[in-house]
């Protein structure tokens, strides 16, 4: 075969190649958004909190079922996160006026790495308050929350069921609404 004829044929399977990435891309980005749009079976009101243990900075461990009767905020959030830190010093001061009211906050990190040292550095640098709420996530309840973005927060009320969730920013009016409703 000579170069003249190889050349079309080159073209024919780089052509080939190029549309079944392009077909892959499409066919993938479809199939994201139409997992995301899915309605997530976690969010329904009533629906049960999945269980995770959480270990809180200071070490200790606690599971979700041992904080029936209290209502519980999970929020997962990073110190890479704007967004994370952005809303974390209102948050801390709703988990302070909340908690004589039953509420338990828990601030579960995101960070890799040493994840202790991380938040340690960020509450001294950045946010002391955050002490008493911080806990570091893990894999299990990562999974078990179906947390694929930053921040992602739950409310679970006394009975274990979850009340309301909200990946991204939210608004601390919302937040406090949300625990005014599962307080009643």
């Amino acid at each position: 075969m000579s170069e003249a004829e190889e050349e079309p044929k080159n073209n024919v399977v780089a052509g080939v190649i190029t549309a079944l990435l392009a077909l892959g891309l499409v066919v993938g980005g479809v199939l994201m958004a139409f997992d995301e749009k899915r309605p997530n079976q976690l969010t329904r009101d009533g629906a049960l909190a999945p269980e995770a243990t959480i270990e809180r900075l200071d070490g200790t461990k606690v599971t979700l079922s041992s904080l029936r009767g209290k209502v519980v905020v999970l929020d997962f959030w990073a110190t890479w996160c704007p967004p994370c830190i952005e809303e974390m010093p209102e948050l801390v001061k709703v988990g302070q006026d909340y908690a004589s009211k039953g509420v338990v906050l828990l601030a579960l990190s995101e960070d890799d790495g040493d994840t202790k040292a991380i938040v340690r550095e960020f509450m001294q640098a950045r946010l002391p308050q955050l002490a008493p709420f911080a806990a570091l996530s893990n894999l299990d309840a990562e999974d078990a929350y179906r947390v694929r973005a930053l921040p992602t927060l739950f409310i679970i009320d006394r009975e274990g069921k979850l009340v309301a969730s909200r990946q991204g920013q939210v608004s601390m009016d919302e937040v406090r609404g949300w625990l005014d409703e599962a307080l009643r």
